[in-house]
């Protein structure tokens, strides 16, 4: 079976990354939900997210 991406948006089919795997492509046609332990090392990654951002909108969830 083979779906366009539009058709599996359609369905509510959501993608899930890791904020620091380097290789992700660009779909500023997205929002992004950030999940994050309020860590050093998260907010570094997040950071570095945001300068160059990948998605077209974010929010963030910080949990300790």
């Amino acid at each position: 079976m083979v779906f366009s991406q539009s058709e599996i948006l359609q369905e509510e089919v959501y993608l899930f990354e890791r904020i620091d795997q380097q290789q992700r492509d660009i779909m500023a046609h997205l929002k992004a939900i950030c999940f994050l332990r309020p860590t050093d090392a998260n907010i570094e990654h997040l950071k570095k997210e945001l300068r160059k951002p990948k998605y077209g909108e974010y929010y963030l969830c910080a949990h300790s």
